[in-house]
């Protein structure tokens, strides 16, 4: 009895494409085609054609003879606390600048968690990777982390930190303007009448938290607000659930504020929550603004004022500063870049 065995696939002898190949027929050099393939600057003119030709011609590098020979493993560590909005939209973006690059990420999430972050850092250094970028959160954010990300610096891994900065740490680090945004938001709340602000903050250990409250006080001081007539109401930003016990305890106070400032979203989610359930009327009980605007604010009725990050031009800046360092381009190291937000005005905010 004879098995039936299948005709077996007509195997491709084509030629593999080489960088000379994609030189010619760009007619530029095989110096300029590896300058466009490891991340460095090229006329945009220049860049263009390069990279249609690698496309026409489907040329694909060979990543383990690159990285043996330049002991790189053409991948990047980006480590996050969660994948919410906020940080899934940093993460598409970087993974553009990145592809355009020639760079892989390895994509991890610690989940708020201690413990949980060191063997995720530990993961990623084992697998070598080239630069590691960081959004710090929960209580490892302190000088044990920074010893180990010194470390990596030191060998000439390029640890980039945005969102939180980590105690105790020198490093490259992208933020936004926090204190000087959330100042502008509540002045426009005393511009709107309020005198009785409230703040939900987050724990100061977060240097995001400790930036937002310091603008909600600077514009307390601007206003001549007595410390007694401050309401700063702090909690776990991490949770939605800590965000609605401090809106309740908040609007337990005899004297309730006529308007509130969440410092993030996850806050935010909680403190609506609260006031839905409680009975309590946006705008006309209590005006709302805060920081971070995922897409729900825009669909919520009445729409939340909002501080809007600009997560684009954040996860740019994030990959520039880590392709800069992998090009051995280490000149005025650590670099603090900070990118201005922007202020949407929705009708969660009333005149008093």
């Amino acid at each position: 009895m004879h098995r039936y065995l299948p005709r077996a696939a007509k195997v491709s002898r084509s030629r593999v494409v080489t960088i000379r190949d994609v030189a010619r027929k760009a007619g530029v050099s095989i110096g300029t085609v590896s300058r466009f393939l490891n991340g460095y600057a090229l006329k945009e003119k220049t860049r263009s054609r390069v990279a249609q030709t690698i496309e026409d011609l489907g040329y694909r590098q060979n990543v383990i003879a690159k990285g043996m020979k330049s002991r790189r493993s053409f991948s990047v560590g980006v480590l996050f606390p969660i994948f919410d909005e906020f940080h899934t939209e940093i993460l598409s973006a970087l993974e553009k600048q990145f592809a355009r690059c020639g760079y892989h990420m390895v994509v991890s999430q610690y989940e708020y968690d201690e413990h949980a972050m060191e063997d995720k850092l530990r993961f990623l250094k084992e697998r070598f990777a080239d630069g590691l970028i960081l959004s710090p959160g929960g209580m490892g954010i302190g000088p044990e982390l920074g010893r180990e990300c010194r470390k990596l610096i030191e060998t000439g891994v390029p640890v980039i930190t945005f969102n939180n900065r980590i105690s105790a740490l020198e490093n490259d680090h992208v933020h936004v303007n926090d204190a000087e945004a959330v100042q502008g938001a509540v002045e426009h709340l005393f511009n709107m009448n309020h005198k009785d602000i409230a703040i939900l903050s987050g724990a100061e250990v977060f240097s995001t938290a400790r930036e937002r409250l310091t603008g909600y006080m600077q514009a307390m001081e601007r206003h001549s607000v007595s410390e007694g007539r401050r309401m700063v109401m702090t909690g776990d930003w991490s949770s939605s659930a800590s965000g609605f016990q401090l809106a309740k305890k908040m609007m337990s106070l005899p004297r309730k504020p006529t308007a509130v400032f969440s410092s993030n979203c996850i806050l935010t989610f909680g403190l609506l929550e609260y006031l839905h359930t409680a009975g309590f009327r946006i705008p006309d009980d209590v005006s709302v603004i805060s920081f971070d605007d995922p897409r729900i604010f825009r669909l919520h009725q009445p729409g939340i004022a909002a501080i809007r990050q600009p997560n684009e031009e954040i996860a740019k800046a994030v990959a520039e500063l880590v392709i800069r360092r992998l090009s051995g381009d280490w000149s005025q190291f650590p670099i603090d870049q900070r990118i201005p937000t922007e202020f949407i005005l929705r009708s969660s905010v009333r005149k008093r």
